[in-house]
């Protein structure tokens, strides 16, 4: 293998991971603005969504016809955290404040969201994990050791809000670079 062919396809995995940051914050910003259109477009045609409390949805049209049930009952509002990437796989961590939504349950749920996506920059799966307030403690604390864990191993990762930048700070392990 030529020297070329491995720069090549380092710049493409760095390409794919930020294509795949940006459509999974994107994913966030269009449901909170109620663009299901937009947030659909973000996902392949096949596209796989495993939620609590819902069977798994596949396909596009299953995944905008949920999140447009959803967005009948009242709307949501997410907050992301942090954001790490490594390759085609990205996780956000974040809160979901579901008291428009949802005023019989608790007010805000912590969530973790496991997403792949495709080589064309596509998002292929998400799957959500909520906790519980009794779990807020331990769970933050294990995120923060997960999330250093993938950097040290060369993952890219963004902290701050939902479209991220202009109040979050990219941090990348400097050996990557």
């Amino acid at each position: 293998m030529v020297q070329s062919d491995v720069c090549d396809r380092r710049r493409c995995d760095r390409d794919l991971a930020s294509v795949a940051t940006d459509h999974v914050r994107l994913s966030y910003h269009y449901l909170n603005i109620g663009d299901i259109d937009g947030y659909g477009s973000l996902f392949g045609e096949r596209a796989v969504l495993q939620y609590p409390g819902a069977q798994r949805l596949c396909g596009r049209a299953e995944l905008e016809r949920f999140e447009r049930q959803r967005q009948r009952a009242g709307r949501s509002w997410h907050t992301v955290f942090d954001v790490v990437t490594s390759g085609n796989l990205v996780i956000a961590i974040g809160c979901l404040d579901q008291s428009a939504a949802r005023p019989e349950v608790e007010v805000s749920v912590d969530f973790i969201d496991v997403f792949v996506v495709s080589d064309d920059g596509l998002i292929a799966e998400r799957r959500t994990f909520h906790f519980t307030s009794a779990h807020n403690d331990r769970k933050r604390q294990y995120i923060r050791v997960s999330a250093r864990a993938m950097i040290d191993e060369g993952a890219h990762g963004y902290v701050g809000d939902a479209w991220g930048g202009v109040r979050g700070r990219r941090f990348q392990d400097p050996r990557t670079d």
